[in-house]
């Protein structure tokens, strides 16, 4: 009976851990991904994460005209604002482009949207997280937004990307590009890391891969 109950809890745990959610993660055609509970990245995320809802409070003030220091915010409305002028694609890829523009490449450290905004520019960190909000802002559902840390085989470094799932596919949002790429598609990334408002999750080969 005790034997029995202990397999019962250890399936239980298992299953916790292992759970993809209603749909595969980005890349999950070939890989699997665990929950990360400790370590700097999930200290990293806790913090940035809480950035972002401050982002969101930021910018509701600044809209409702009650916010100070709302130039980033303003800046972050036109690009959401033009891009739901379109729908689906039209309107990711037009995020996409948009951030990609707007933004310059430099050496940076995880920060804000509204940040990178401000600085106008930042490394793949800068960009992404400015994609993830403005696809949020936009109306994009939360649970369809990831980013997603990748290895990149051709330039043998690590990078990170936003994706979002759209019509049973995720898409990156890579400032590497201006076109939008499936996951199933992109042939130099190993994904290793995925974030999202659940937490860390680390990438490993699925089974029978």
């Amino acid at each position: 009976m005790a034997a029995r109950l202990l397999l019962s809890v250890f399936l239980a745990v298992l299953a916790a851990l292992f759970y993809a959610g209603p749909f595969p993660e980005p890349f999950g055609q070939t890989f699997a991904t665990v929950d990360v509970q400790k370590g700097p990245l999930v200290d990293s995320w806790r913090i940035l994460r809480q950035q972002l809802r401050n982002d969101d409070d930021h910018v509701a003030l600044c809209v409702e005209g009650i916010g100070e220091d709302c130039a980033a915010v303003a800046t972050l409305v036109r690009i959401v604002a033009e891009a739901k002028r379109q729908r689906g694609l039209a309107l990711i890829g037009h995020l996409n482009r948009s951030v990609n523009l707007l933004l310059k490449p430099s050496p940076g450290v995880w920060m804000g949207a509204l940040d990178a905004i401000k600085l106008g520019g930042g490394d793949c960190k800068a960009y992404a997280v400015a994609k993830y909000f403005a696809l949020r802002e936009a109306g994009e559902d939360p649970a369809h937004i990831r980013l997603v840390i990748v290895h990149d085989r051709q330039h043998n470094d690590d990078h990170i990307v936003a994706a979002v799932y759209q019509n049973g596919r995720w898409l990156l949002l890579d400032n590497m590009t201006m076109a939008l790429v499936a996951d199933s598609e992109e042939t130099h990334y190993v994904p290793l890391f995925v974030l999202d408002d659940t937490g860390v999750r680390q990438y490993y080969a699925a089974p029978g891969v």
